[in-house]
């Protein structure tokens, strides 16, 4: 004897998967079986009781764990109870294991209540799965109420048997779920089994599909972005996602692209956004195209493309009923896209997005970006050396005046960002795209004797110089101030490229910068600031200088041995004196400084000085 009730409330309810959720890109990140811990709230489930026959209560979170069971009520193995030191086959049965529950029928009605909170607003998918032994008679079973903002919204009872459900809702971050195991009536066998899967969408996604090592691919995933916009917009939402509007290798990549996307799901034909663009100095038509992240650009185009009929600097995969091929399409154009992920975060070989979708690794916001590899600071990304980068990270200093943020850049071993290549900047370019629009200032000045407009400029940290990939905007420098001598990216708009260009009057009219780490003091060919935040180096004073290279060598010899230990009691109750012998940077030279040199003595790895910014403009 089956019965299932649903509810509206904001949620959409079908026994199964059913066509519209196979029609979505989703991925599952919760299982309230695996997930299952004598911790509330971890992996986002509690696990509580209310005192209720099924109508609303309160509920209060049970504060015992047991890690066995042996009253007689069957292997249930570790559960969660409410009620200390007592027999759970005598008189309090409420309990819930990783699969079991089993609500009280002895005086109050004791209901366990499975928790889950959502962990960002959107839409998820909620599958929740019942099973009950039997034994009980008409009208004496137990139900299982799937509840949403105080409402049911999916419910199933029976005397024996397997009941399942598909409910998908929109919610909140902060939101959530609950399963109730409600008993009808008193002293029924009530020992029932229950779970429930949850999995979020990919707003707008077809579910993308992975071309298999095992078949000859990379390993990737591709999808297919159903809504039409401009080329910027649609890259704004594949960085949202963990993803990028899909490059091509090779011939066979953008074949079996083709086939894992369009084809597979049949999405019809059309324009479909790819990640290929064409730099602005490039010889119109067919000069200069490349794909985003500086891979090998190798299109199939048309016959007779790219042909540049009206600023047509974006690369379009056109399907018809018989042949995709590439075209060149204006950027500000309306068309669908598809998205490629090849993030391997955690460099373990495994394309991130695939071990998100197995449970191997966790994803609680469900971004499709690994937890680990969330919470840089400052916002920075890295230029990955697999995407043809060269290893660097880009972020944002704290807001602060131009002067400011040279010195802080210079404490935190980075300097004010700058390029050396037309990909170079493209990239720097998209890491200001995913920070919002907004100006920013950049590594490059005009000395004060360089001739207006356009003479003196330079890299603030000695790079060299290369005007023909500045990437001013036209008509810039300008100097219409008079006081112009500074470089800054802006971006007004997610429908145009975001031309760097100088504006500002005095450095300071811009309230932040963009910074970039390329220190490797160890010399061991990776980005200090990377392996720092990946956990890969320690750095205790947090000024992403790694501790191994950041030593207490006051002379700064290669060596911490008397000389610096007669330099610090030189200064000692000095604010460092002429050799800075304030190693702790606490202001004053003491005993935590001596600490500091014992403990280092010996040999230490030498480390250039930050930038002295001789050339920051007077």
């Amino acid at each position: 004897m089956f019965k299932k009730l649903c509810a509206v409330v904001a949620v959409a309810c079908s026994v199964g998967m059913g066509a519209g959720a196979s029609a979505q890109g989703w991925v599952q990140i919760a299982d309230s079986v695996t997930d299952f811990s004598s911790t509330q709230g971890q992996n986002g489930w509690w696990y509580g009781y209310a005192i209720s026959f099924g109508e609303p209560a309160t509920v209060t979170m049970m504060a015992n764990y047991t890690a066995a069971q042996s009253c007689g009520c069957g292997n249930v193995g570790a559960i969660w109870h409410f009620a200390p030191g007592v027999c759970f086959c005598s008189q309090e049965f409420c309990f819930q294991g990783a699969t079991g529950a089993h609500p009280d029928g002895h005086g109050e009605p004791h209901v366990p209540v499975r928790r889950y909170v959502l962990p960002a607003s959107g839409r998820y998918l909620l599958q929740p799965s019942f099973s009950h032994g039997g034994g009980c008679q008409a009208a004496e079973d137990i139900r299982l109420e799937l509840r949403f903002r105080g409402a049911v919204i999916w419910s199933a009872s029976t005397d024996g048997g397997a009941q399942t459900g598909s409910i998908e809702i929109v919610g909140n971050a902060g939101e959530f779920v609950e399963l109730w195991s409600v008993m009808l009536l008193n002293q029924c066998g009530t020992y029932h089994e229950v779970s429930m899967r949850v999995s979020k969408v990919i707003a707008n996604v077809l579910p993308p599909q992975e071309w298999k090592v095992s078949l000859g691919g990379n390993g990737h995933w591709y999808g297919v972005y159903t809504t039409s916009y401009n080329w910027w917009s649609a890259t704004a939402y594949a960085r949202g996602i963990g993803a990028h509007l899909a490059s091509f290798k090779s011939l066979a990549e953008g074949e079996a692209c083709e086939n894992l996307t369009v084809n597979y799901h049949q999405s019809g034909p059309g324009d479909y956004w790819l990640g290929g663009i064409q730099e602005d100095t490039g010889a119109e038509p067919g000069g200069g195209w490349r794909w985003v992240y500086n891979e090998a650009f190798v299109p199939d185009w048309r016959s007779g493309e790219p042909n540049n009929q009206g600023d047509e600097d974006c690369l379009i995969l056109n399907l018809t009923s018989t042949v995709g091929n590439e075209i060149d399409g204006a950027c500000s154009s309306s068309a669908r896209a598809i998205f490629e992920w090849d993030a391997d975060c955690n460099r373990d070989g495994i394309v991130d997005y695939g071990q998100i979708m197995s449970g191997a690794i966790a994803d609680t916001n469900g971004n499709f970006i690994p937890d680990s590899c969330e919470g840089v600071p400052y916002g920075a990304v890295e230029w990955p050396t697999s995407a043809g980068g060269n290893g660097h990270w880009y972020g944002y200093s704290p807001s602060g005046g131009f002067n400011a943020d040279v010195t802080w850049a210079a404490a935190h071993y980075a300097h004010l960002v700058t390029w050396q290549t037309l990909a170079e900047r493209t990239f720097i370019e998209f890491s200001l795209l995913g920070m919002g629009l907004g100006t920013y200032r950049t590594g490059a000045h005009q000395d004060p004797e360089g001739l207006e407009p356009a003479g003196g400029w330079g890299w603030h940290n000695g790079e060299p110089w290369n005007a023909s990939v500045a990437g001013w905007q036209v008509g810039h420098p300008a100097n219409t101030t008079g006081a112009e001598d500074c470089m800054i990216i802006k971006r007004s708009s997610s429908s145009a490229l975001p031309d760097p260009y100088n504006q500002s009057r005095d450095c300071d009219e811009v309230n932040s910068s963009l910074i970039e780490w390329d220190a490797d003091c160890n010399h061991d060919g990776l980005v200090d600031f990377g392996q720092i935040v990946r956990g890969e180096l320690s750095d205790v004073d947090g000024d992403y200088l790694p501790d191994v290279c950041d030593c207490a060598d006051i002379i700064i010899d290669g060596e911490i041995n008397g000389v610096d230990l007669a330099a610090l009691l030189g200064a000692w109750g000095s604010s460092g004196g002429a050799n800075n012998a304030d190693v702790s940077g606490d202001g004053i030279v003491n005993g935590a400084d001596l600490s500091l040199v014992l403990a280092g003595w010996g040999a230490c790895v030498s480390v250039p000085a930050p930038p002295s910014w001789a050339t920051v403009l007077e």
